[in-house]
């Protein structure tokens, strides 16, 4: 090889391998995050997208695990395509008795005590998201249908999503049949849903609306002037979290997902806070980090 050919070839390679500043800086965010990670008697993993440009940040972002209620975000969809292809409109009234009744969170466990009680789907889902509602969740799973909210999430990509059993079935659990998914799926299915490609735009914009009503760890963690549209999920040993965080100059969505832990241990508060502080830096500069006021 001459000596042009080769100095050539050393300008494409430095070229082709050359990082950007917003890569280095992820990679130290990535550092931090493990370090988290090492404080913990657990599993732990984690996705965001940047809104702005589409770089991602993962870590340990495709391994299966346990949702939690995390799952509802799935389901949401399909239900607001199921009503966009006019199965079921959102002001139809649905009608639950004491047997709908399971345990966990929400408060229709204890209003299906007293008799039956009749909702519009549209409450159905404020209490599924905003409350985690599981007796809501189940009757919207009814709804829906579970695999077509599977084959949903297959047709917009989420290989690693699927709703299999019902909330508080603890049987299909200790069978392995659980609501699983991934950091990558999740946090790819919320930019969907913030470009409005996850069902449509409307709809998308409808399901942010309800998702900005949790309050989640990364709502505690956040300045109150951000807005947060999320989800949370908790079951023994998991704790899980997915959403959005509307920081205006670089706005990200994420997952973290978590398993094994010990009781009362939980952290996506930290990790939350490392995500924010990393894409609020990132909105200060330009492409090159110069911080232009």
């Amino acid at each position: 090889m001459t000596k042009p050919l080769i100095a050539l070839f050393f300008a494409a390679a430095l070229t082709c391998c050359a990082q950007t500043i917003a890569q280095l800086y992820g990679e130290k965010t990535l550092a931090n995050i493990a370090g988290v990670d090492r404080t913990i008697d657990g599993v732990l993993g984690v996705a965001a997208i940047d809104l702005t440009t589409g770089e991602t940040l993962e870590y340990h972002a495709r391994t299966e695990s346990a949702t939690a209620s995390l799952i509802k975000v799935p389901l949401l969809v399909q239900l607001v395509r199921a009503r966009r292809a006019g199965a079921f409109g959102m002001d139809d009234k649905l009608t639950l008795q004491s047997s709908d009744a399971v345990t966990g969170s929400g408060h229709l466990q204890e209003e299906l005590a007293q008799g039956p009680v009749t909702l519009t789907v549209h409450d159905l889902i404020v209490r599924m998201i905003v409350d985690s509602d599981n007796t809501a969740t189940n009757r919207l799973i009814a709804l829906a249908g579970m695999e077509k909210v599977n084959a949903t999430m297959r047709s917009l990509g989420l290989a690693h999503t699927r709703l299999q059993r019902i909330m508080m079935d603890s049987a299909a659990a200790r069978a392995d049949r659980e609501n699983v998914s991934t950091p990558a799926d999740i946090a790819h299915l919320l930019a969907l849903i913030w470009r409005g490609e996850a069902a449509a735009p409307d709809d998308c914009r409808e399901i942010l609306s309800v998702m900005k009503r949790v309050n989640g760890a990364f709502r505690a963690t956040i300045t109150d002037d951000v807005e947060v549209a999320s989800k949370t999920g908790e079951v023994g040993g998991v704790y899980t979290e997915g959403g959005i965080v509307l920081l205006k100059n670089r706005p990200f969505a994420f997952a973290v997902m978590t398993s094994l832990l010990p009781d009362a241990v939980n952290p996506i508060p930290a990790v939350a806070a490392i995500l924010y502080r990393h894409f609020e830096r990132l909105g200060r500069g330009n492409l090159y980090g110069n911080e232009v006021h």
